[in-house]
């Protein structure tokens, strides 16, 4: 398990990982330039809720610290179909890529899967934004965001070794109930404080 396409695609992520920390000063000008966007074209509550959002889906997968086991239990999609709906895909696709990109560094567990995951995630802004409408339904919303990213980062899990097979598996599985009972209890009530 040393070679083959999933060590190097985790090798690949770790690089792009400590890439982006490398550039870390030029990522964070990048930020603030984009907060200075948001800022210049919204209400000042947007920003402090786009750093909500990016904050607590950031953390939302720290118990894989401890853990070392990929469960579905993230708050990045619900993060990211929020400030889709709320902000547009721009800043949907922004949100995502930054909190997907923290809540794969802060718990130190970068899979084979994590870049395609990130890039998903990314991208599901613009799938989002395309099926909402003056009154979205979140959980159709998520669960479209989430099936997404699982077209597009999970496949390397399930073509892999049967353990790895086994942890996409669960992965897939628990996150389609926790979505479901975040895009039903959680996400409804943050949309009423975002708009």
């Amino acid at each position: 398990m040393t070679d083959g396409p999933n060590s190097r695609l985790r090798i690949a992520s770790v690089n792009f990982i400590q890439f982006l920390i490398k550039h870390k000063w030029k990522v964070l000008i990048g930020i603030l330039v984009f907060l200075f966007y948001v800022n210049a074209t919204s209400a000042a509550s947007s920003i402090f809720f786009i750093i909500f959002l990016i904050a607590i889906a950031s953390v939302s997968t720290i118990y894989k610290y401890n853990v070392k086991l990929s469960f579905g239990f993230e708050l990045v999609t619900m993060s990211t179909v929020l400030a889709t709906v709320v902000y547009g895909p721009i800043v949907g696709a922004f949100v995502g890529l930054v909190s997907s990109i923290l809540a794969e560094y802060l718990p130190q567990m970068i899979e084979s899967s994590s870049m395609f995951w990130i890039i998903s995630v990314a991208l599901s802004a613009f799938l989002v934004a395309i099926f909402a409408g003056p009154n979205p339904n979140l959980l159709f919303l998520g669960l479209i965001s989430f099936a997404f990213q699982m077209l597009i980062a999970e496949p390397i899990r399930l073509l892999g070794p049967i353990e790895l097979r086994l942890q996409g598996l669960l992965y897939v599985v628990t996150g389609l109930i926790w979505n479901i009972f975040v895009f039903t209890r959680i996400a409804p009530f943050l949309l009423d404080l975002m708009t």
